[in-house]
């Protein structure tokens, strides 16, 4: 386990999109195959496309973007200080 942030990650393992074939549905897929849930945290618009495309909850800052740029987002910030594990737990498992 790694400790950063006030966070605990647990990661077993982790695929780079350069090991992917397809980059879009890499997330989404990997987290089936595991039976786990996806989310991608992103600042660009096809990065958010990608996560849609591949059925994946999705976080867009507007970094890079501007807000009405991310339509596709499932919650859009403009800091990741607005975004907490409790925020990342209630859009991956709303019914817990």
């Amino acid at each position: 386990m790694n400790h950063r942030f006030g966070i605990i990650f647990d990661v077993d393992g982790v695929i780079a999109d350069s090991e992917a074939i397809n980059v879009r549905a890499t997330s989404k897929a990997f987290a089936d195959i595991l039976g786990i849930d996806a989310m991608r945290i992103e600042d660009f618009k096809s990065g958010i496309e990608a996560a849609s495309a591949a059925g994946c909850q999705s976080i867009a800052v507007t970094n890079t973007c501007p807000r009405d740029a991310l339509p596709s987002a499932d919650k859009t910030v403009d800091t990741l200080f607005e975004v907490s594990l409790d925020t990342i737990r209630q859009m991956l498992r709303p019914n817990v």
